[in-house]
């Protein structure tokens, strides 16, 4: 029989791995998400948006931010951010420099969560790694003389 004291430790143990899932999670859709933000960035630039899509647009970049803070990627979160300031200051599409900048955090963006997702892979294969040793190497002495 489980005592409710037990129920209590072994809910509160599964918590961190709960929240290990969630983070899993959403780290599978990170790459997608940046992907999508980076299209619909190149799509205003050509087509350019309605003012409701374009703030849209503002609001799913600033809805990123936040996640990505919440799950621990600083960096990620911060150039966001600094996207949606630049966003937000845009009066036209005209404004080269400022689309620039944007241009240059969107490939960051879309860069980190590419580097996330493979750290992820590789921390997934990280007890099945095996480097393959070639036994049949001869070490040689080194003979360099000066």
């Amino acid at each position: 029989m489980i005592h409710s004291s037990q129920r209590i430790l072994t809910a509160s143990n599964n918590k961190p791995i709960q929240l290990a899932n969630i983070r899993c999670q959403f780290q599978g859709k990170l790459q997608g998400l940046c992907d999508t933000l980076n299209s619909d960035w190149a799509r205003l630039k050509v087509e350019g948006l309605p003012e409701k899509q374009y703030n849209q647009f503002i609001q799913n970049t600033h809805s990123l931010a936040e996640s990505t803070a919440n799950f621990s990627f600083p960096e990620l979160s911060r150039v966001l951010k600094e996207t949606v300031r630049l966003l937000k200051s845009l009066t036209s599409v005209e404004e080269v420099q400022k689309t620039r900048a944007i241009d240059v955090n969107l490939a960051h963006i879309v860069d980190e969560s590419l580097c996330i997702a493979q750290r992820e892979t590789l921390d997934d294969n990280v007890f099945s790694f095996s480097p393959a040793i070639d036994t049949n190497e001869k070490s040689t002495p080194d003979t360099h003389t000066d």
